[in-house]
């Protein structure tokens, strides 16, 4: 075997090894994003568990206040219409949060569809049609658009109330 044979095999195999360590790393990229957007799906959930569903289903008076002020805004008190506008805030940022997510790629349009309902559904309430304007000029008009859009496209989806009956009822009782 002459020198020019040797390096041959040595450059081919310097090649496959090339070629295996590019494939390797692709598959750990690949992995690697799945495990990010896993995360932030994680997040987002967790945000909306940790931030609306334990406390509501806990305290009382934050499933009460949203139940009031879905149904009748007019009739909470200046401090509850306080604590009504950051509740509502709340469910728009956390739905900003996914539509950021969404352009990213980071979750997919099931779960951007999911946050895009939720705030509509939440929107087409009377309290939600009432506290609309103070939220929306609070957000950014590309969030704000969004969402109008999205509610505009969606004419059929019904309220929060329509949907739920058995959390409103209450409220609507005492009134």
């Amino acid at each position: 075997m002459n020198w020019d044979a040797i390096s041959a095999v040595g450059e081919i195999i310097g090649a496959i090894g090339v070629i295996g360590s590019l494939i390797y790393l692709a598959v750990q990229i690949r992995k690697s994003d799945q495990t990010v957007r896993a995360e932030r799906i994680q997040a987002l959930w967790d945000g909306c568990r940790d931030r609306l569903l334990a406390p509501g289903s806990i305290d009382p008076h934050i499933s009460d206040l949203a139940a009031k002020g879905l149904t009748n805004f007019e009739a909470l008190t200046n401090s509850e219409k306080r604590r009504f506008y950051y509740y509502f805030f709340e469910q728009c940022f956390q739905a900003q949060q996914a539509m950021s997510l969404y352009r990213a790629s980071l979750i997919p349009l099931e779960d951007y569809n999911a946050w895009m309902h939720y705030v509509g559904v939440l929107m087409q309430t009377p309290g939600g049609k009432e506290i609309w304007p103070h939220v929306e000029a609070t957000l950014t008009p590309r969030v704000t658009d969004e969402l109008v859009n999205w509610v505009s496209e969606n004419p059929e989806t019904q309220s929060m109330i329509e949907l739920n009956p058995f959390f409103f009822e209450p409220a609507q009782s005492s009134q």
